[in-house]
């Protein structure tokens, strides 16, 4: 196998997503307004950082209601502009959605925006371990096994101390949610090393662009020796990107 560790230049990047799928930007979005979190606006035309919240989400008709802008100067500037940005901070996961202004109207003396269900919804999870970036250029093949469902099989996208992020093939994988618990997750990293542990899915989107489906998963009960394995790869990782650094 070439020891060609990683291409970390390519595009894709472990600590951002972008979602497109549409049921699951409907459920992200419905998670914001089930716990009530704030969301922090900022409007064309305007330095201010506005608050607001979700009050509705409505997917059959394709539409997201935001409440009041405050202070209370931002509803003139959305009037004006018709462009909003919106983040979201939600159980450590950082949110954020573009949107323009369908309409806006006024309930029991209180203003509210309807937009559309945003096309894409970026998802930026913060980690506690640094993921090092496994490139296309090397294949790390994992397999995902318990009782409850058929082996799934992918490849590595990063990896850390604490979980990894994988492409699996999306038509394989229709059973599979957040929270699920894989008793069997084997990684079979270059030069013969194995990583065999536990896995907790935590993150689910579709990766449009390679027709497949990406997860981030979190190990459950690693051993010492594991952890070993894990940080000599990590490091190994990282030594190839400085290498590929452009040197000044």
């Amino acid at each position: 196998m070439s020891d060609d560790l990683s291409d970390p230049l390519q595009e894709y990047s472990p600590e951002i997503e972008k979602i497109s799928h549409p049921p699951q930007i409907v459920n992200l979005l419905r998670r914001i307004q089930d716990t009530r979190t704030l969301l922090s606006v900022t409007v064309a035309g305007s330095n201010e950082l506005y608050n607001s919240a979700i009050v509705e989400v409505d997917a059959t008709l394709g539409y997201v209601l935001l409440d009041e802008l405050t202070p209370t100067d931002g509803h003139v500037h959305l009037l004006h502009s018709r462009a909003l940005h919106a983040h979201a901070r939600l159980h450590g996961v950082d949110i954020s959605f573009a949107g323009a202004l369908q309409e806006a109207g006024e309930r029991d003396g209180i203003a509210f925006y309807r937009l559309p269900i945003p096309a894409l919804v970026s998802y930026r999870q913060r980690r506690a371990n640094f993921r090092a970036h496994v490139g296309m250029g090397m294949p790390v093949p994992i397999v995902l096994g318990n009782r409850h469902m058929q082996e799934l099989g992918g490849t590595l996208c990063d990896i850390s101390i604490g979980g990894i992020g994988a492409l699996l093939q999306a038509g394989s994988a229709t059973a599979l949610r957040q929270g699920v618990m894989f008793d069997r997750c084997n990684i079979r990293l270059p030069r013969g090393s194995e990583i065999s542990c536990r896995l907790e899915i935590r993150f689910i989107s579709q990766d449009e662009r390679r027709h497949a489906l990406r997860i981030g998963g979190r190990y459950v009960d690693l051993d010492r020796n594991q952890e070993k394995i894990i940080e000599h790869f990590v490091a190994a990782l990282e030594r190839e990107l400085l290498r590929k650094m452009p040197k000044d």
